[in-house]
């Protein structure tokens, strides 16, 4: 009887210390999952991060240099008279990205050259600062606008000339749409840039930057744009408050991206 007693203690006991290995073995396997995927989820970061400090930097590199391209031309303007300035704009050698040339003073255009020139129309348009920059003397680079005319999407390069005229250089409103276009990060990370105000200036959706998406504007109207927006809105003050490009996602179109 005792044999039999101690026979069965002895399988219990190893019974209870298989189980106790088993639930070791188990909380070992769920950490190191749970490690690894905290490792995963940091080396997207990290690649991320990566991506958007190169794209960044390849913006901002591209940005400069149109302004300076533009302050070239500027220069050679500073002393022209306003009876030449037609003839010198039209004899100006520029870069190919460049499709058009504008002088203005405060009150208004002064002449211009090329069919995509800064129409008159949009001096209604410059409430955004961006030329009152120019005539304060900074370059600036405005967002994308939408030409009636001529049924293209253009941005404006505005640079001082001297205190009383300013130079618009008329470039692609897809320019860094397509400059941005080979940059992607696993299998859905896109980049994107936005405007001050949120509209999309570049994206590899191209119609979204045609037709100026404004996530900020849907999501406030559209229940299902919502997080979206809300997504963007935030990407927006954090740039405004100096903290420059960062990597996130965001629900949309039935997936997270």
């Amino acid at each position: 009887m005792l044999r039999r007693f101690w026979a069965d203690i002895h399988a219990r006991v190893t019974i209870i210390l298989i189980a106790i290995v088993v639930t070791v073995t188990a909380v070992h396997l769920g950490m190191s999952l749970l490690a690894m995927r905290d490792r995963l989820i940091e080396t997207v970061r990290d690649d991320l991060d990566l991506v958007v400090d190169v794209a960044e930097t390849l913006v901002s590199t591209n940005r400069a240099l149109l302004k300076s391209d533009a302050l070239i031309i500027a220069k050679q303007l500073v002393d022209v008279p306003d009876e030449e300035l037609e003839a010198t704009l039209t004899n100006i050698v520029t870069p190919e990205r460049f499709m058009a040339l504008t002088v203005l003073d405060r009150h208004g255009i002064v002449a211009s050259h090329g069919e995509d020139a800064l129409p008159p129309s949009a001096l209604t348009l410059n409430e955004n600062g961006y030329l009152q920059k120019a005539f304060e003397g900074n370059s600036t680079i405005s967002t994308t606008y939408w030409n009636e005319e001529t049924k293209k999407l253009l941005m404006y390069i505005y640079v001082p000339i001297n205190e009383t005229r300013v130079l618009s250089v008329t470039i692609p409103g897809m320019l860094f749409s397509e400059l941005l276009s080979n940059f992607k990060v696993w299998k859905t990370g896109n980049l994107y840039v936005l405007d001050e105000h949120g509209i999309m200036i570049a994206n590899p959706r191209d119609f979204m930057v045609l037709e100026r998406y404004d996530f900020i504007e849907r999501g406030k109207i559209n229940p299902s744009d919502k997080n979206t927006g809300e997504f963007f809105e935030t990407v927006v003050k954090e740039a405004k408050e100096g903290r420059g490009s960062g990597s996130g996602s965001y629900f949309y179109d039935g997936k997270v991206r």
